[in-house]
């Protein structure tokens, strides 16, 4: 996550379509792509020009930065507190996304989950760990879709 990085994802996608950014276009890009981490923005954005008849928009790109199947930080989060009042604390439900439950251990755990006394900070805890995570499973199926030909594989 860097502004270099942005910068160099927002200059690919400048120099492949007619019309160029003007200053003002571009650090708006840079500053809203600025957050994701560098490979997965810029193995997005490769991904997304190497089809796109029209420059991919901001919205595009986040998009498409974020994996299918997996649904936003606070819909995660509603399924759990959800859960923590229809289940209880003796037996943790089988949630609807595995990264639920892995976010949720990275946060506590969900016993903690259902029994703190401090939401919103749980909730803090529990939204970095499950967009990181999600972060990550997006680079991983970026990553495999796209291996870096740069990159030799190790032999053993």
């Amino acid at each position: 996550m860097s502004k270099a990085g942005a910068i160099k994802a927002v200059a690919v996608i400048d120099a492949l379509f007619p019309q160029r950014l003007s200053e003002d276009a571009v650090e708006v890009y840079v500053e809203m792509l600025s957050d994701l981490p560098d490979v997965l923005l810029l193995a997005t954005v490769k991904e997304l020009v190497a089809t796109a008849k029209f420059r991919p928009t901001v919205a595009e790109i986040r998009a498409a930065a974020i994996p299918e199947g997996h649904g936003s930080a606070g819909a995660a989060w509603e399924e759990v507190t959800t859960a923590c009042r229809t289940v209880g604390r003796g037996v943790a439900p089988e949630w609807s996304d595995p990264l639920i439950r892995d976010a949720l251990n990275m946060a506590g755990g969900y016993i903690e989950a259902c029994n703190t006394e401090q939401p919103g900070y749980m909730q803090g805890r529990f939204t970095a760990s499950y967009k990181a995570l999600v972060e990550q499973a997006r680079h991983d199926e970026l990553i495999a879709r796209h291996p870096d030909p740069t990159m030799k594989e190790i032999e053993t």
